[in-house]
């Protein structure tokens, strides 16, 4: 009886523990979909957007997101493993977007075929402008879409300014001034994107020929070619130099840490240029409809104010601020006197019709141009450039200084076999032989009179 009595309470259990496991699985089930997502940007960007998204994204769809984060390095490097990869699977890499790096990766990725055109919501797309002083803001086919917007000019310490005697540098020319020898903090354009846009942003001001004796005389002045901006950066809040060249959203970040009496930004009144930094689909993208949910986001009103409001303010960043420009010309006056950042793109003076497929043509030979005359060769270039400073035949020797060993129309013939490595480092080896040889002569000549 006892034993038939264990038995029937052993049965008795079993079913109220399956009845159990079966109600449990007749829960609703809240399913997770996925998105790969390779970039160069700051923390900043994926703490505060990731967070954000993926509430927005339950909110409309009832379904959580989980987002997978990759970067290589920087954006050369990003672009790099984007290209290798699909060497090796040329149907997809498991990647489903790159977004970051500005606009001249985007634009190489619709070119080989790496991008997927998407539609966005026209609602959100018809908000931005086509196009911002010459530089489109998505693109016209739908391969690409800009996110926000980043500027380029001077970063300076005015305790140093103020040390030294110098003024708050407005324009790129005032920089030339030999007060500013050995106080100017620069990246190599060859390892820095944001440098090259602002040295390619001044010789599109000024011209081939003006423009490059510019950056030769500012060359001449630089301390320190660093590897980053955010070298650059560095050198400038601690003093070691007086300004730098730098993009804005770093600029801004060090005036808001170590105050405005100390670190100022311009954006230089002779020309500077604006542009889109840029998100994209991938050839192949396995979760397509995501990747459009999260640009869609990044675009609409409460995307665009992540990256202006300050931390902490209601509709801002949960994490920390982000000091970006909004690519939507409305979101500046909603964010009106609560943003740090309070230069609107859409109104400021000064910006420069950019030619993005000039810019992009001779982005290659520009950079190895810079670096074999003033990088490669910069202990001759500033001893040339204070000898001639003493020198009575100053006027002479400064034309000597600036000379180019080509010319625009030359250089753009050079950049259509610039991929060929042999003639390439040919050109290379030409260049610095000729920059030596101008820069000997210069110290040459001023050390006879």
């Amino acid at each position: 009886m006892k034993r038939n009595l264990l038995l029937f309470s052993f049965v008795i259990l079993i079913l109220l523990w399956a009845s159990c496991s079966s109600g449990k699985n007749n829960k609703p089930e809240v399913l997770i979909d996925k998105l790969v997502i390779i970039s160069p940007h700051e923390n900043s960007v994926k703490e505060n957007f990731l967070p954000a998204f993926s509430s927005w994204y339950f909110k409309k769809t009832g379904r959580k997101v989980k987002v997978e984060w990759l970067t290589q390095g920087g954006t050369s490097d990003n672009l790099r493993y984007i290209r290798s990869e699909f060497k090796k699977y040329p149907e997809g890499i498991g990647i489903d977007m790159m977004w970051g790096g500005g606009i001249s990766p985007y634009l190489k990725l619709k070119s080989e075929g790496l991008l997927k055109r998407v539609n966005l919501e026209s609602s959100i797309v018809g908000k931005i402008p086509p196009s911002l002083n010459g530089i489109p803001l998505y693109d016209k086919d739908g391969y690409w879409y800009g996110s926000c917007l980043a500027g380029f000019g001077i970063i300076f310490n005015r305790m140093v300014l103020k040390y030294k005697k110098l003024k708050v540098p407005e324009k790129w020319s005032d920089i030339v001034n030999r007060d500013f020898f050995g106080w100017i903090s620069c990246a190599d354009p060859r390892h820095s994107g944001s440098s090259h846009v602002a040295f390619d942003t001044i010789v599109q001001a000024y011209g081939w020929e003006k423009g490059w004796e510019i950056l030769v005389k500012i060359g001449a002045n630089v301390k320190r070619f660093t590897i980053s901006s955010q070298e650059v950066i560095k050198d400038v809040v601690s003093g070691d130099v007086a300004c730098g060249f730098c993009v804005d959203y770093f600029a801004w970040k060090e005036v808001k840490e170590f105050g405005k009496e100390k670190v100022g930004f311009v954006f230089p009144e002779d020309g500077f240029m604006i542009n889109p930094d840029c998100f994209g689909v991938l050839k192949g993208a396995q979760n397509l409809e995501v990747a459009k949910s999260f640009m869609n986001f990044v675009l609409s009103d409460e995307g665009q104010k992540i990256w202006m409001l300050p931390e902490g303010v209601p509709g801002g960043p949960i994490k920390s601020s982000i000091f970006r420009l909004s690519i939507s010309p409305d979101v500046y006056g909603e964010v009106k006197g609560k943003s740090f950042v309070s230069v609107n793109p859409f109104e400021i003076k000064g910006t420069l019709d950019y030619d993005i497929e000039k810019a992009e043509l001779l982005w290659s030979v520009f950079n190895d141009l810079f670096g074999a005359l003033i990088v490669d060769n910069h202990d001759l270039l500033v001893e040339a450039w204070k000898k001639l400073g003493k020198s009575s035949q100053k006027e002479n020797l400064v034309k000597e200084l600036v000379k180019m060993p080509v010319n625009f129309d030359e250089a753009k013939k050079l950049a259509a076999r610039w991929d060929d490595e042999v003639f390439r480092n040919k050109k290379i080896n030409e260049w610095l032989n000729f920059a030596s040889r101008k820069y000997n002569k210069i110290i040459s000549l001023a050390e006879e009179r």
